[in-house]
């Protein structure tokens, strides 16, 4: 530390600058404070121990500001300079009236807003589809089908996943769920077909719009780079699932079967009644 006092040269250097050697024997130190360099440029040293490099000035309005600027590394000549640059072009925004840190947390805001959206989820996605359509369904019985089959059977399988993520095996395993119908444990798809038909097309439906809105974004286009939809069926699922539906027959099938076969044998009267 070269046996130099930092409480001396916090006042000693203000007017002509830190030198290199000051520089780092404040560094080597540790001590917290901060030491001006020139023109509101100035070396912090936080409680930590941590050195950094930043900038102290006024808005146009009065208001103070410390502006982080970078974190302290091996300083020397060349690149003491070009913090002083960069702070000499900092101070021209400033005398124009611009506030420099409130800009940059701006695009800091609008990085992070960005990386949201690049990063919605399935779920995310549904919620919005269904909210931007619900009026131009039919009736809410539509819309509740909606809502009720994706949070049955979607959303705890992929519904934190982004779209462009979910793969074919996603989709499977959203449609060969476990399925229990009155004590007969099968899949999804085998079991209640039609419901899992629906439930895949709203899949597919759902990456889709995500897909669509994405691509309209030149922050988020890239995602979906030769992006195939995983829950289409054609081509796809159509040869990744049986065409077997359960053996089980609900009584409503049975009651209607017989129905029909009663109504048969009123009308041909060469078939014997049954005694």
């Amino acid at each position: 530390m070269h046996g130099t006092n930092p409480q001396k040269l916090k006042s000693a250097t203000r007017k002509k600058g830190l030198s290199l050697r000051t520089i780092e024997t404040l560094v080597q130190a540790a001590k917290q404070g901060m030491w001006v360099h020139e023109r509101g440029l100035c070396l912090a040293i936080a409680k930590s121990g941590t050195a950094f490099w930043a900038l102290r000035y006024s808005t146009k309005s009065g208001q103070r500001r410390l502006m982080t600027l970078e974190a302290y590394e091996a300083i020397d000549t060349a690149k003491l300079k070009a913090l002083e640059w960069q702070v000499a072009e900092f101070r021209k925004q400033i005398r124009a009236g611009r506030d420099p840190l409130a800009e940059r947390n701006v695009v800091a805001t609008s990085a992070v807003a960005k990386t949201t959206r690049a990063t919605d989820t399935f779920e995310n996605v549904a919620l919005d589809y269904i909210a931007q359509h619900k009026d131009g369904w039919k009736n809410h019985k539509h819309r509740t089908q909606w809502e009720n089959s994706l949070a049955t059977y979607v959303y705890p399988i992929i519904g934190s996943l982004p779209p462009h993520k979910i793969s074919t095996d996603d989709v499977l395993k959203v449609l060969q769920q476990k399925h229990k119908r009155r004590g007969i444990e099968g899949t999804l798809w085998t079991d209640v077909r039609e419901t899992a038909s629906r439930v895949r097309t709203r899949i597919e439906t759902v990456i889709a719009a995500a897909k669509a809105k994405d691509l309209s974004n030149g922050e988020t286009k890239h995602l979906w780079t030769d992006h195939h939809n995983p829950a289409q069926w054609q081509n796809n699922l159509r040869y990744m699932l049986n065409g077997k539906r359960s053996r089980f027959i609900s009584r409503r099938w049975i009651g209607t079967k017989f129905w029909h076969l009663r109504k048969s044998y009123s009308k041909n009267p060469t078939i014997p009644p049954k005694r």
